[in-house]
């Protein structure tokens, strides 16, 4: 059984006297928005989102689709979902509403976490309208995070819940689950340009065996900006 995944990335920085106060992301949004995240506060958003999805019903196999713009947010999502087994998927915040929704369908998401909106070149972006319309016609209804990145409050609807919230309602961390090394770690789609987009899924083992060697000998924050982001394609 395999938990190394998290731990190595994240929980040991923050376990660690030397490390836990150092940055371990530097963010840089589009109109100027800087933030920067320490490990011992990154660990503490994770554990405490890992414990809202799972309070959501999301358990280790369950899939949770990703579509927010290069966030800190996208960051803690992916390993909160390495934390409690779960499987994510990330969906290009500049698909539109078809492309959504034909990987919504073939993915079958217990979770959705999305963002308001995202800012692309000085404009608004409108993420959840995108995400609602999408949903529509799928079998089941996944439960629906939204972080409010622009301040704008979108009045949610049924089963859409802001993400600040469901953090200050779990104030303790849900605790690692145990995975098998061929346990699926996240699933991934085609492009989609020639035909119809595919999803593949790769292992716990592989993912944490590469994510380990990357994260054990460095403890310099990782860099994202709303335009990029070398370690996923969010935004």
């Amino acid at each position: 059984m395999s938990v190394v995944w998290v731990f190595r990335c994240v929980d040991r920085r923050a376990e660690n006297p030397t490390t836990r106060d150092k940055p371990a992301i530097i963010w840089e949004g589009e109109p100027g928005d800087r933030r920067t995240v320490t490990f011992v506060e990154l660990a503490d958003e994770v554990g405490r989102f890992a414990a809202a999805l799972v309070a959501a019903g999301v358990g280790r196999g369950d899939v949770v689709a990703l579509y927010p713009p290069n966030m800190v947010e996208a960051f803690v999502a992916v390993h909160t979902c390495n934390r409690i087994g779960a499987v994510y998927t990330i969906l290009f915040s500049g698909f539109s509403e078809e492309a959504v929704r034909s990987r919504l369908v073939q993915a079958n998401p217990k979770a959705l976490v999305v963002a308001d909106a995202s800012y692309r070149r000085g404009r608004t972006v409108p993420l959840l309208h995108t995400v609602r319309a999408a949903r529509t016609g799928l079998t089941e209804q996944p439960v629906t995070i939204v972080v409010d990145w622009t301040g704008g409050r979108e009045p949610l609807m049924i089963n859409e819940f802001w993400y600040h919230e469901v953090l200050s309602a779990h104030p303790e961390p849900a605790p690692m689950a145990e995975l098998d090394p061929n346990d699926a770690a996240f699933l991934i789609f085609t492009s989609g340009t020639s035909a119809k987009p595919r999803g593949w899924s790769t292992a716990s083992g592989d993912s944490s065996s590469e994510h380990g060697r990357m994260c054990a000998g460095r403890s310099a924050p990782s860099r994202m900006t709303s335009t990029g982001w070398p370690q996923m394609s969010v935004g």
